[in-house]
C-alpha cells in the first residue's frame, strides 16, 4: 500500500508525530535510536510536543542528546556554555511524564550535571547560615528584603531560594520528587549547591551573582561532555580554533608531520579506542525496517548506514558536490588499494578536518553544516595535494596521479590543509579585506558627509580586523555600503573574505546566489580565479556621484 505520508512528500512535524506515536513497539524502538537521530528527531517534531518521545528514551540516549542541546555559544570557535534556560524547558517536559520519572532520570544522570542544573536556578543556604546573613549588622536589613522577595522552600535544615520566578514550580516539583524517592541523592545535592551558594556569600558579599564555585563546576561537566563526544570524533570548539589559527600561520610548503593540535587530539582518540568505549546504541536488527525508522529515514532524519562516498574508492570530483578535487579523491582511492593503513589514518585525518571546521569556522556568517564541512576540507586538501606536487607537474616528471598518491602517503591530511589554509588566508582572504577596504573608502569619498562617515568607520573595522589577522569578523561593514557599489561585486567580496571563502557562480553574473552555486576552493587554479575576481572588483568598485546601481534584494545569511 502507498505511503500517503510519503507520497506528498516530507512530512510535517504534526504529522511525523502522529506516525510515531502510533508504531507498535514503539519504546523499543525508540531506545534503539542513535543518540544523534534521536536528537534529530525531537528537535524537528519540537521539544515541548515530544514529552512521549522523551518519556520512553533511555538515560545514556538523554545523556548523549544533552551534551548537544544544552550547550550554546555565540560564534563558532567559542566553547559551549551551559544552557540553563533550555534545561529548564527539558524540566518541564520530562515532568509530563510524572515526578517519579524526573527523579529516576535525574539520578541515574552524571550527578555533576544535576548539580550544575540546579545550582543555575537555585541557591541553597543552610538555616544557621541564612539567620547569620540575616542578623549581619552591615547588611542584615538589606539581605532580608532581598530574601523575603524570593522564592523559597525548606527542605530539612536547607533553605532552597529561587533565582529566577519562571520556572520554579517545575524546579521545586522535581526536588520534592527527589525527596520522596531519592533522599539520599537530594542530599548530596543541596550540600554540594549550598557549598556553591556559601563561597558565593564569602567571596563576594551578596546572592545574584554566579561565582567561582560555579565556574568550576561548568568547567568539570564541560570537560566530561568533551570525552563523551571526543568519543564520537567530535573536536572542541576551542581546539578546533587553535588549530585553524596555527593554520593560517603555517609555511607554504606542506610538512610531513602533524601539527602539535592534531597529534595530541589523535593521541587522546587513540587513548579512549584502546580502553574501550562504552557501546553506542544502534538500530536494533528487530526493528529492521519497520515503521519507526522508515518514517525517520522518509523525513531526512535517519539516513542509511554508508561509507562516506568522499573517500571510497573511485571517488569523483562530482561526488556530493567535491568539487574538484579529483587529485585528493584519486590519490585515497591508490591508497585504499595499495596501503590500506595509510588510507585509513589519511580518512581519520579528514574526519578530524571536517569537525575542525564544524566547530571552529563560521561560513557564511552562521557555522557549518555536516556535509558542507565534508565537502570544504576535502576540497582544501585537494588545494594542499596539489601544492605538494606542484613543483613535479612544472617539470612534468612522472604521472601526476601517480605522484599525488606517493605525496598523500607522505604528508599526512592535516598537513596538506594546513598549507592549503595558509595560502588561502594570504592569497585571497586578506587580498578579499584589502578590496572590502578600498571599495568602503571609495564609497566614503562619493557619499555625503554623514554617510561617508559612516562608511570611512566601517573601512576602520575592515582593517583593524585584518591586522587581527580575522577579517570576516567584520565581513557585516560592507552592509554599510549597499545601494553604494554594485551588488554583485559585494556579493564577490563578501565570498572571498569569509574565514572559509568560496567561489559563487551566481554572484560573480550578477544573479541571486543560490546553496548549490557555492564552490570551495580546492585548486591552484581556484585561487588564481579568486585574485582574478578581486582584481576586477577593485577595478569597477566604487560608483560616481549618481550612478548608484539599483539594490537587488540580499541573500538571507
Amino acid at each position: 500500500m502507498t505511503n500517503p505520508i510519503a507520497s506528498i512528500g516530507r512530512p510535517t512535524s504534526r504529522q511525523l508525530l502522529a506516525r510515531v506515536l502510533d508504531e507498535p513497539g514503539l519504546a523499543a524502538q525508540i531506545q534503539a535510536l542513535d543518540p544523534p537521530v534521536l536528537a534529530r528527531l525531537i528537535d524537528r517534531v519540537g521539544l515541548e510536543d515530544a514529552g512521549e518521545i522523551v518519556a520512553l528514551a533511555t538515560t545514556e540516549q538523554l545523556t548523549r542528546v544533552f551534551d548537544e542541546d544544552l550547550w550554546q555559544s555565540d560564534r563558532a570557535g567559542e566553547d559551549e556554555r551551559f544552557d540553563a534556560d533550555r534545561f529548564l524547558v527539558w524540566l518541564e517536559v520530562m515532568l509530563e511524564a510524572g515526578a517519579s520519572f524526573v527523579a529516576h532520570k535525574l539520578v541515574e544522570l552524571p550527578e555533576d550535571l544535576v548539580t550544575l542544573a540546579f545550582h543555575k536556578h537555585v541557591l541553597v543556604l543552610t538555616t544557621d547560615s541564612l539567620q547569620a546573613a540575616l542578623q549581619d549588622e552591615d547588611s542584615g536589613t538589606a539581605t532580608e528584603k532581598a530574601f523575603e522577595s524570593c522564592l523559597y522552600e525548606e527542605l530539612d535544615d536547607y533553605h532552597v531560594i529561587s533565582r529566577r520566578i519562571d520556572g520554579w514550580d517545575s524546579v521545586l516539583d522535581a526536588l520534592l520528587a527527589l525527596d520522596r524517592e531519592h533522599h539520599d541523592f537530594l542530599q548530596r545535592l543541596l550540600r554540594r549547591c549550598c557549598r556553591m551558594s556559601a563561597e558565593h556569600i564569602d567571596d563576594n558579599g551578596g546572592l545574584y551573582d554566579v561565582l567561582t564555585s560555579e565556574e568550576m563546576l561548568e568547567g568539570d561537566v564541560a570537560g566530561e561532555r568533551e570525552e563523551r563526544r571526543a568519543e564520537a570524533g567530535h573536536v572542541a570548539p576551542s581546539t578546533a580554533a587553535s588549530f585553524l589559527k596555527l593554520a593560517r600561520a603555517g609555511g607554504a610548503t606542506p610538512a610531513t608531520t602533524r601539527d602539535p593540535v592534531t597529534r595530541a587530539y589523535l593521541r587522546d582518540l587513540s587513548a579512549e579506542t584502546s580502553r574501550g568505549r562504552p557501546a553506542e546504541p544502534r538500530v536494533a536488527k528487530a526493528a529492521g525496517e519497520g515503521g519507526l525508522l522508515r518514517a525517520l529515514r522518509e523525513s531526512g532524519i535517519a539516513t542509511p548506514a554508508a561509507p562516506p562516498p568522499l573517500l571510497g574508492a573511485g571517488a569523483s570530483a562530482g561526488a556530493e558536490g567535491a568539487e574538484g578535487a579529483t587529485l585528493f579523491s584519486d590519490a585515497m582511492a591508490a591508497l585504499r588499494q595499495d596501503a590500506p593503513r595509510v588510507f585509513a589514518e589519511r580518512s581519520e585525518e579528514l574526519a578530524y578536518l571536517a569537525n575542525v571546521l564544524a566547530a571552529g569556522c563560521s561560513f557564511e556568517r552562521r557555522r557549518f553544516r555536516p556535509i558542507e564541512a565534508i565537502r570544504a576540507a576535502l576540497s582544501t586538501c585537494n588545494l594542499g595535494l596539489e601544492i605538494a606536487v606542484a613543483p613535479a607537474r612544472r617539470e612534468r616528471r612522472g604521472d601526476l596521479h601517480a605522484r599525488a598518491a606517493e605525496a598523500l602517503a607522505a604528508h599526512p591530511a592535516d598537513a596538506l590543509f594546513r598549507a592549503a589554509w595558509s595560502q588561502i588566508h594570504r592569497d585571497v582572504i586578506s587580498a578579499a579585506a584589502s578590496v572590502a577596504v578600498a571599495l568602503l573608502r571609495g564609497a566614503a569619498e562619493a557619499a555625503g558627509s554623514v554617510d561617508g562617515k559612516a562608511l570611512a568607520r566601517a573601512a576602520s573595522r575592515v582593517q583593524t580586523a585584518a591586522e587581527k589577522g580575522e577579517p570576516w569578523i567584520a565581513i557585516g561593514s560592507l552592509d554599510a555600503a549597499e545601494g553604494l557599489v554594485d551588488a554583485s561585486t559585494l556579493d564577490v567580496v563578501r565570498s572571498l573574505m569569509g574565514e572559509c571563502p568560496c567561489l559563487n557562480a551566481d554572484a560573480v553574473g550578477g544573479r541571486p546566489p543560490r546553496e548549490d552555486a557555492t564552490r570551495f576552493i580546492a585548486t591552484l587554479a581556484d585561487v588564481a580565479e579568486a585574485r582574478d575576481l578581486l582584481s576586477r572588483a577593485q577595478r569597477s568598485a566604487t560608483r560616481s556621484d549618481g550612478d548608484a546601481p539599483a539594490p537587488r534584494p540580499r541573500r538571507r545569511r
